[in-house]
């Protein structure tokens, strides 16, 4: 079971103050960048377009972690349009560790809640940032938390209806008893009405889409995640779309800590459908890795070659890479965590900002095997998958 609990917007304030709006942190900035991004695309969406993403949680931290380290590990859309008084529109459904923004009051005010874990926990999340009498405000609406552990597969996807909502779900690949799903009728659910009041307005027509690991308090090593992880991202489209897929995904957020990963991307498209795969590893003792790529399964194109190449390896479909790992087995069902806390607001910098966490304590757990295959995209035959490594 996870050790997880909530703490009031007061005591959290008494701990330290916000640091990039969806974590808490005591008062020492982090002297280096531990966080890495890989993006960015910026599309248009209607209800035919959808996008879905699959990532390997990795392995805890070694360290011993004090309570300036907040992990959120996620694939997120957001949208840069929309009212003078909206700064923050994001969708990020996440997996987080330490002391993160995890949950909200819900209707009507949606204030931010915190939890405090020492595991790892996922869940959806709509994060937003309003301007109020030239003040900053955090808000944030949320769906069910639950436990995840190091070697599970998570899968996000984001999906526009016909009657312009979109739906927000995220889930452990395989379980369909730990699937978090939340609803967005309105923009900023609705509390900049009547400025907005509809995803069909002309200012969410393009999505800004990425991935990152985001995260505070790294400075060795020993406090990043004991182990790497591939991020699968897919985007679908209709037939008829005309628009260009943007191909120059590059690591766009690079991290300065000591001990932060290598990064590999590799790109791949046909008419509909575009993967991208981003590799974060880390180099072994005795590895002197000059090229990330090397991280990247065989046969794998890596992102500052030839994307093109990898349609004409594999003409009937798109390339991408699935992590097929082992489950770490544990006694007892999973536990949706019951998260309560109330955040405070604050100022973001770098993008996207990410704005919510408290703080955790690692335990030790090794790495699980895992076998790499190259699949088509979701929807093909299964069987058209080969492994590779």
């Amino acid at each position: 079971m996870a050790s997880l609990f909530l703490l009031s917007a007061l005591a959290c304030g008494a701990r330290g103050s916000m640091l990039n709006h969806r974590h808490m942190s005591n008062n020492v900035a982090d002297s280096c960048k531990g966080s890495a991004c890989c993006g960015m695309a910026h599309y248009p969406v209607s209800p035919q377009t959808t996008f879905r993403a699959t990532f390997d949680v990795p392995g805890l931290p070694t360290a011993e972690v004090d309570d300036s380290i907040t992990d959120f590990i996620y694939f997120n859309i957001f949208f840069g349009g929309g009212p003078k008084a909206g700064l923050m529109n994001q969708f990020v459904p996440q997996l987080m560790l330490g002391q993160p923004l995890c949950n909200s009051t819900g209707p009507p005010a949606y204030e931010p809640l915190w939890c405090s874990t020492k595991t790892y926990i996922f869940g959806t999340q709509y994060f937003m940032e309003i301007s109020v009498d030239n003040k900053t405000q955090s808000h944030a609406a949320a769906g069910e938390v639950f436990e995840t552990v190091p070697g599970e597969t998570l899968f996000t996807e984001f999906a526009l209806d016909d009657d312009f909502a979109w739906t927000l779900t995220m889930g452990v690949v395989g379980d369909p008893t730990r699937v978090s799903v939340l609803e967005v009728a309105k923009p900023y659910m609705g509390l900049l009405e009547p400025d907005t009041s509809s995803w069909s307005e002309a200012a969410y027509d393009h999505a800004n889409v990425n991935s990152c690991w985001e995260l505070y308090g790294m400075r060795d090593r020993a406090h990043y995640p004991s182990s790497g992880s591939t991020s699968t991202m897919v985007v679908s489209r209709p037939a008829s779309a005309t628009w260009d897929w943007y191909a120059g995904w590059v690591e766009d957020e690079v991290p300065t800590c000591p001990g932060a990963p290598s990064s590999a991307i590799d790109e791949a498209h046909n008419a509909t459908t575009q993967v991208v795969t981003w590799v974060l590893d880390f180099p072994r003792a005795g590895d002197a890795r000059d090229d990330p790529s090397a991280a990247l399964p065989a046969g794998a194109v890596a992102r500052r070659g030839d994307a093109a190449a990898a349609e004409r390896r594999f003409p009937m479909l798109v390339p991408c890479r699935i992590i097929a790992t082992a489950r770490l087995l544990r006694k007892g069902s999973p536990r949706s965590p019951d998260a309560r806390g109330r955040a405070q607001d604050g100022d973001h910098q770098g993008q996207p900002p990410h704005h919510r966490h408290l703080r955790r304590e690692p335990a030790l757990r090794s790495s699980p095997r895992r076998s790499r295959h190259l699949c088509p995209p979701m929807g093909c035959p299964p069987k058209l998958c080969v492994t590779v490594a």
